[in-house]
């Protein structure tokens, strides 16, 4: 388990001074994939490199385990860190080594023989997929490639805890998803504490049970990943769910006056779900019941951690009290109804369904 408590950092220069963390409490526990997204600078790459103190914060505590990392000497400190991998954006590849030697590289000083660390790299090289690259070198690698030694090298020590700083950044899409895929796998294989930092929820959601969401240094929202997606809090928190899941320009377009008619009540809203209610046909169910038109402006769904989750953009039309009565029927079933418009006046008579 991880447990970060109350850690404030701060940069300062002659004529400048940031705050990058502020006050930023997490616990991560054992085995999870913990995300934490946001966007540039809201601090969440100093939150991951205080995790192994290669940036030590200005107050607050960090516990792996239950172990105090901001309380150790600094020989007990690098021991501690044996035990937490650490893969970056640019890998970090010595370019005269070759594969082998780069991951064999965490080895040397550890009592193991020439035998024992050859049987442990190409164990390794055979778990993230590259054993017939054993002995080529970086530039010849391709960036996915070359993330999958960097993943190596990082489990050589037999880590607890691996950080992973943007590390699919600089990887195309279908790379991308191979390299989370290699870290799902390794989370359950080794029963790994995983910790992705990244600005694209795509991301997350690809691959993350937990998220914490970042802005100037504070985390604002933390949750399982499908608490965030199914009901975002934050607006920062709305904008990435939105732009994942395809909707993020759809309130422009209704403030364009998408669509207008002054003669009907109105009310356009976003409904998340989850679960096996994903399958049930609610909308229908409601136009009929509640004699009120039901039109479907946008629909996406998802598998978030293999539960399905869907998010519809609908426009009620009809008698006000009538969408109000669906909209309570909708959240009696653990559907979520987020108001985004309300438009025109309230025609009974002509409004509903026939």
């Amino acid at each position: 388990m991880i447990i970060l408590k109350d850690l404030t950092k701060t940069y300062k220069s002659k004529r400048l001074t940031v705050g990058a963390l502020n006050q930023v409490s997490l616990t991560i526990d054992k085995g999870d994939i913990f995300g934490i997204i946001g966007y540039s600078g809201a601090g969440k790459s100093t939150l991951i490199r205080c995790i192994n103190l290669l940036e030590r914060p200005d107050s607050g505590r960090v516990m792996i385990n239950g172990t105090d990392l901001t309380a150790l000497s600094p020989q007990a400190l690098r021991k501690q860190r044996e035990k937490i991998g650490m893969i970056f954006q640019h890998f970090n590849l010595m370019k005269r080594r070759n594969v082998f030697e780069n991951v064999a590289y965490p080895l040397k000083g550890k009592g193991l023989s020439k035998d024992e660390i050859q049987a442990k790299v190409l164990k390794l090289l055979e778990l993230v997929g590259i054993s017939d690259k054993a002995y080529s070198y970086p530039s010849q690698l391709s960036g996915g490639q070359k993330q999958r030694v960097a993943i190596a090298r990082a489990l050589a020590n037999d880590p607890e805890v691996l950080l992973c700083d943007e590390a699919t950044s600089a990887l195309d899409p279908q790379n991308t998803k191979s390299i989370l895929s290699l870290l799902k796998e390794i989370n359950q294989k080794l029963n790994l504490t995983v910790v992705i930092i990244t600005h694209q929820m795509e991301v997350i959601k690809e691959v993350c049970n937990k998220v914490a969401v970042m802005e100037e240094g504070v985390v604002v929202e933390e949750g399982s990943i499908i608490d965030i997606f199914s009901r975002p809090q934050t607006k920062i928190s709305k904008e990435f769910v939105a732009h994942t899941m395809g909707y993020e320009n759809f309130e422009k377009i209704l403030n364009q006056g998408f669509i207008k008619d002054s003669n009907r009540y109105e009310l356009t809203v976003r409904i998340s779900f989850v679960g096996q209610i994903a399958g049930q046909a609610f909308i229908s169910k409601i136009s009929i019941e509640y004699g009120i038109y039901a039109n479907i402006l946008f629909g996406s769904i998802e598998s978030l951690q293999g539960v399905p989750f869907g998010s519809l953009i609908v426009s009620f039309t009809g008698n006000s009290n009538k969408i109000q009565e669906a909209i309570g029927y909708l959240e009696e079933n653990n559907v979520k109804v987020e108001v985004l418009k309300a438009y025109g006046a309230d025609k009974t008579d002509n409004a509903q369904c026939s």
